[in-house]
């Protein structure tokens, strides 16, 4: 399908998205690609910031952490081997397949191991801070003197002489393992773990004739803190109502389909910024901002969120108008209240049929 690009509707200058296929996003190496993107590329972030992982065959996404944001791991596609370490050393090891996630700590080291041996993994990433501060461990053993890591370990300081080469320049980032782990038995990922979610399964989940919602806040994960996570999957010729989160900022990932964006911004007239969407692109929505999300494609759409909240409300326009009597309806829009049409009572149908052709 040929998507026609869409610019605001008024001439304030705005951008709520950015496309992750970016080439200048990107870190590549043999073994696999990292691509991140944070306020540096992409301003309008905020508390938030987002990294697609892709894994070849025997990739490993080097131990590291991060000083100041918490994150969540999700599965697009294949599988993973993760070890998450925390406070005095104590370690959990389990595996993610397609559809699940895991929460890391801030400062928790952690690593990403493609468990499969034909093929690639991808993982989508969200970061509770726009700007991440990132330690991998390439780089932060090798401005170690021999001295110290040999006292460390309780070894001479030739021990460590040929292993620790990296001293300064580029971590490894993701690094080429000889032989893939052999799991022995499939507890590693059958196993439960805190830190792990089955998002597919075990997601509070939304459904109508048009679509679905699931959703993993604090509710029902609860080691999460400071993010969210949820998914939106809207089928053809259909809509999300328009509606506004009261506290949590909202970052979109388009995995499939084609979307349209519409947000109303404050003091700018309040005029729609609309903008086309389709796979990989991302966009953010500030707190409190109304907006609405239209599938403009053929098939269904589908979009990864994640939230700056570890629990991330939202009220729409539906359940907002019904609140209120008439009367207070029609001196707000300054109306009759015999003008103000009978609407359905069911404040859940966030997804609703188009009964009307899309605004141009």
């Amino acid at each position: 399908m040929t998507i026609k690009s869409i610019s605001s509707t008024t001439s304030t200058p705005i951008n709520i998205k950015f496309s992750l296929n970016e080439p200048r996003l990107s870190k590549r190496t043999t073994c696999g690609d990292l691509c991140t993107l944070t306020s540096n590329e992409f301003p309008i972030l905020k508390k938030l910031s987002i990294q697609h992982l892709v894994l070849q065959v025997g990739g490993v996404r080097e131990p590291h952490w991060h000083g100041n944001a918490n994150k969540i791991i999700y599965c697009l596609y294949g599988s993973a081997l993760i070890t998450i370490v925390g406070n005095h050393g104590k370690y959990n090891t389990f595996g993610i397949t397609e559809g699940q996630a895991c929460f890391v700590p801030s400062g928790y080291a952690h690593h990403v191991e493609n468990m499969r041996k034909d093929g690639t993994s991808k993982f989508i990433i969200g970061l509770s801070h726009e700007l991440p501060e990132e330690f991998n461990f390439s780089m932060t053993f090798g401005p170690m003197s021999d001295k110290v890591l040999g006292n460390t370990f309780r070894l001479p300081d030739s021990a460590f002489k040929d292993v620790i080469k990296l001293k300064r320049g580029e971590p490894t980032l993701i690094g080429k393992m000889k032989q893939i782990t052999n799991v022995a038995n499939d507890r590693v990922f059958t196993n439960s773990n805190e830190y792990k979610f089955d998002f597919e399964r075990r997601a509070f989940t939304l459904t109508f004739p048009e679509g679905s919602i699931k959703i993993a806040s604090h509710k029902h994960w609860p080691i999460i803190k400071n993010i969210s996570m949820s998914s939106l999957c809207i089928s053809a010729q259909s809509i999300r109502e328009p509606y506004w989160r009261p506290e949590a900022a909202e970052m979109g990932l388009v995995v499939n389909g084609y979307a349209r964006i519409s947000i109303l911004l404050p003091n700018d007239g309040h005029q729609l910024h609309t903008f086309s969407l389709q796979n990989y692109d991302v966009y953010f929505i500030p707190p409190g901002y109304p907006h609405y999300i239209e599938n403009i494609g053929d098939a269904d759409l589908k979009i990864l969120m994640f939230f700056d909240q570890s629990n991330a409300d939202d009220i729409g326009y539906k359940g907002g108008l019904l609140a209120y009597s008439r009367e207070v309806l029609s001196a707000t829009f300054q109306c009759d209240s015999k003008q103000i049409p009978t609407v359905s009572f069911n404040r859940q149908n966030l997804i609703v049929k188009r009964v009307n052709p899309i605004d141009n």
